[in-house]
């Protein structure tokens, strides 16, 4: 593996799962490159809210990542 490369592990829903791997696959992406792109575009300088433009609590917050919406 590249040096400059780390893996992670990440633990999402069922459903976020199978919405990540068909939204790859019809831009002709793998998943790790879905999330590659996507952690690359997080502003380090916003919250959570902010990075994915979305306003609610901390806890809608969470159980729409469980959700997987």
């Amino acid at each position: 593996m590249d040096p400059s490369r780390k893996n992670i592990t990440v633990s999402v829903s069922l459903k976020a799962y199978k919405r990540a791997k068909v939204w790859a696959a019809h831009h002709n992406m793998t998943l790790s490159g879905l999330v590659s792109a996507f952690l690359s575009t997080v502003d380090v300088s916003k919250n959570a809210h902010a990075c994915i433009g979305i306003t609610c609590t901390q806890d809608e917050l969470m159980s729409r990542l469980n959700d997987g919406k």
